[in-house]
């Protein structure tokens, strides 16, 4: 009888064990603070998860303003043509142009570029107008503070009139382009974080 006791409770114990390693182990972490969650390492730079958001938002709210304009309520989930769906098209461009500021950012800055007086302005005013844009909710979720909006529109505005001076009319979206941008440097997308994320 002690035995067959034995027996049950050692079943039930593995049992439990079992299913709070499957459950560790297939849990999808959605609740990554995106200022504090490195998704992107660019060679030493760090990249977190606020910044590629903003990219993921605005891609985001232009979907949502084409789908609204198109009366398609189900445009994100269309197929793209490739085996994606729009959405999963529009969250890797998201991705990339993260990673392309980044690029053209410190190429700029190891190049001796500085932002002048008028892009810092700029940068302010053009955050005072995401502010009104992107919904107050969706910044929370996000971690898109004033400041950190202010700190990536300076990083655009600086990767931006590098790119307008170095490859004036070069299409960096184009892939071939994107890849030579890329060569040499090492680039590692933390695959756990980024796939938690829902377009």
């Amino acid at each position: 009888m002690k035995r067959k006791s034995f027996i049950c409770i050692c079943i039930v114990s593995i049992l439990l064990i079992l299913g709070i390693v499957i459950a560790c182990f297939t849990r999808r972490d959605i609740n990554y603070d995106p200022t504090t969650t490195v998704v992107v390492t660019i060679d030493k730079e760090k990249i977190y998860l606020d910044e590629v958001m903003y990219h993921l938002t605005l891609s985001k709210m232009q979907g949502q303003l084409y789908a609204s304009f198109m009366n398609d309520t189900d445009y994100m989930n269309r197929d793209y043509g490739d085996g994606r769906t729009i959405g999963e098209v529009m969250k890797q461009e998201s991705m990339d142009n993260a990673i392309r500021y980044e690029l053209l950012y410190q190429q700029a800055i190891q190049e001796g570029y500085d932002l002048t007086d008028e892009e810092i302005i700029d940068s302010k005013k053009r955050t005072e107008n995401i502010l009104i844009t992107i919904p107050e909710e969706d910044r929370k979720n996000t971690g898109l503070t004033e400041d950190k909006l202010v700190l990536i529109q300076e990083k655009i505005a600086l990767a931006t009139r590098y790119y307008q001076t170095m490859y004036k009319d070069v299409d960096l979206t184009d892939k071939n382009v994107y890849e030579q941008l890329k060569d040499g440097h090492q680039i590692t997308i933390q695959k756990k974080v980024w796939n938690s994320v829902k377009f």
